[in-house]
């Protein structure tokens, strides 16, 4: 019998199977490939996102002095707050910028070295705290630029510093007709010099009409853009730098001094008239103890500020508390409303993280639900005003929503935040309005000589003392005055 041989093939696959393979490798491919793409690729938008979380992390860190979140180190229970920070710069303001304007509210103090006494006891004498005291001369002898150990009875010196003598702003030192030191405080601390030449200094009358904004138009009139900074600087608590329009129109008298008959440095700002379409008229004039007035003798600084941290948000009535909550977008910084001390700062229950400051005229303002302090913050410190005290959050068991809860009280009694913010600093003393409104007379009349044509520009009709003075003031570092500077026209 013959036996056949068969071949055994494989069985046929289905089609289905075919496609439901290729389909499964295919969304494999894809998933790897969205994995890298979305997620492990540098470029990813997880790892971008990262990068900006910890690049705004970095910068709130170096702009509040390294500090970090509270919510990490405190183990106490409450709602978890967003860790992310937002730097201060939100606000279009730095620090230099804010000392500006502390530096124009501080007061003068002139004083004399006396005999068998350290010139640290002359600082300390005429009003300075001696820590700050200490921080100034170590400038000096830090940098070699001089030995106060050589100073002599009778040698004149002038301070501009806060009325609580603990942060000095200017200093000048008259040791010999030729030889004059000088200090000027900033953000890191204080810059020295020792000038060896006389520095001759004039008042200087310049109007600008804006186009762009304020530092545009004095530069186009020759001036430094560091002038532009001390306006701003002085009309804070009443217009913001962004809020200089066109066709606005500023009137400026200051000391300008020179050195070799070069532009050396702006003086004090002696008087500024501000016309603003959308803020209405202003006049500041500096008084003769330093500071600056309305015509009237009023301080032009106010006490408080009305808000707590940047944005332009309403407050929200708060009934557990009865103060009010700022909405906040994430964790922007919160500062304080003025100067003070601080009488508690940590965790307080259903009000989350809290900082209590007290004020002058028995006033204290309460920070609660915040999303982090400042690290280091703690009872008994001195702040500033607008200094940072942390950022807002979400904690405790305040109102549902994220933001800033703020309140004030006046001798055990709420009050309105707006109307302390209304409130200014001390007026000019009696004594002084006398000679105060014979100034005022003097510098209103060098501003209205300061009249503006079509075409924008500032044509002074004053007499020739004046243009004595500005003759004697021009520097070629600066440019030429205002009058002689052409604009763009500019419809009225």
């Amino acid at each position: 019998m013959r036996h056949r041989h068969r071949t055994l093939l494989p069985p046929t696959e289905p089609p289905w199977k075919k496609t439901a393979r290729r389909f499964l490798i295919g969304s494999g491919l894809l998933g790897m490939l969205y994995l890298y793409v979305f997620v492990l690729s540098p470029a990813s938008c997880s790892s971008v996102q990262k990068k900006i979380d910890q690049t705004v992390e970095q910068n709130t860190r170096a702009e509040t002095g390294g500090s970090r979140a509270a919510s990490d180190e405190e183990k106490t229970p409450g709602r978890a707050a967003l860790n992310l920070q937002v730097p201060a710069e939100i606000t279009g303001e730095t620090q230099e910028d804010l000392m500006v304007r502390d530096q124009l509210a501080a007061r003068m103090v002139s004083g004399r070295v006396q005999k068998k006494e350290k010139f640290t006891q002359s600082l300390v004498r005429n009003g300075v705290d001696m820590a700050e005291a200490r921080r100034l001369i170590s400038a000096f002898e830090s940098k070699n630029v001089f030995n106060f150990a050589r100073a002599q009875p009778g040698q004149l010196f002038t301070i501009q510093m806060s009325d609580d003598g603990t942060r000095v702003f200017t200093f000048e030192y008259h040791f010999s007709s030729r030889m004059k030191l000088q200090a000027q405080r900033t953000a890191k601390g204080f810059t020295v010099q020792k000038i060896t030449a006389p520095v001759m200094s004039a008042p200087w009358a310049v109007g600008v009409r804006i186009q762009t904004n304020l530092k545009a138009a004095l530069e186009a009139v020759g001036e430094n853009a560091q002038l532009a900074a001390l306006v701003e600087a002085l009309f804070r608590d009443e217009i913001e730098p962004r809020e200089f329009e066109k066709g606005d129109t500023v009137r400026i008298l200051v000391e300008k001094r020179t050195l070799h008959k070069k532009f050396f440095a702006y003086g004090p700002v002696l008087a500024v008239q501000l016309v603003s379409r959308r803020k209405g008229s202003f006049s500041a004039y500096r008084g003769p103890n330093g500071g600056y007035y309305t015509a009237d003798g009023l301080s032009f600084f106010r006490r408080f500020l009305p808000r707590p941290l940047p944005g332009n948000a309403p407050p929200e009535p708060d009934p557990q508390t009865g103060g009010v909550v700022f909405p906040a977008h994430r964790n922007p910084p919160v500062w304080t409303l003025a100067p003070g001390k601080v009488v508690e700062a940590g965790w307080a229950g259903q009000l989350g993280r809290r900082v209590e400051i007290v004020h002058e005229n028995e006033v204290r303002s309460v920070f609660y639900q915040l999303g982090s302090i400042a690290t280091g913050l703690k009872a008994g410190d001195t702040v500033t005003r607008r200094q940072i005290i942390g950022s807002a959050g979400f904690s405790g068991t305040t109102p549902d929503r994220n933001g800033a809860g703020v309140l004030v009280t006046q001798a055990g009694r709420p009050v309105s935040i707006y109307a302390l913010s209304t409130t200014r600093q001390d007026p000019l003393p009696a004594d002084l309005v006398p000679a105060f409104s014979r100034q005022v007379e003097t510098h209103g009349a060098l501003l209205s000589a300061l009249q503006f044509d079509a075409m924008g520009l500032a044509k002074s009709t004053a007499n020739a003392t004046v243009k004595k003075e500005e003759k004697t003031e021009k520097a070629p570092a600066a440019g030429k005055p205002a009058s002689r500077k052409r604009k763009p026209p500019v419809r009225p």
